[in-house]
């Protein structure tokens, strides 16, 4: 193989290893710095009480998502089960760990007031009005 040959090759490998990391860093800044899956963080979600996560949602999450989870200043929450105990665990943990663009306050609650308020809003099934 000739030298320029060799070149060649190599400007090409670089081209598509460029590519590549292009495509990917876009699409990086396109969904900004989160957590795609936040199970990549070791979280243990303990078991929750829905009914106590009722009390506590009625007195830390309602004034922004409503007292029935129909959305207020924050969104409507009837159908966030589908998110999954883990996310919704880790989404109350820290919610700018999870999402660094989401606008809910990190709350001072303890994790067994959290894992309540999941198993709160993981009983929750959005009625459907006609």
């Amino acid at each position: 193989m000739r030298r320029w040959e060799a070149i060649a090759v190599i400007l090409a490998v670089l081209a598509v290893l460029g590519t590549i990391a292009g495509a990917f860093l876009y699409q990086l800044s396109r969904e900004g710095p989160s957590l795609a899956s936040p199970r990549s963080a070791s979280i243990f979600v303990p078991r929750g009480d829905s009914e106590a996560g009722r009390q506590v949602y009625l007195n830390s999450c309602a004034s922004c998502h409503g007292p029935n989870a129909e959305g207020a200043y924050g969104p409507d929450l009837r159908n966030v089960y589908r998110a999954g105990a883990y996310f919704l665990y880790a989404f109350t943990l820290d919610p700018k760990a999870v999402n660094i663009k989401a606008t809910m306050p990190k709350l001072p609650h303890t994790q067994k007031e959290l894992a309540d308020v999941v198993a709160y809003l993981m009983s929750l099934k959005k009625t459907v009005s006609k």
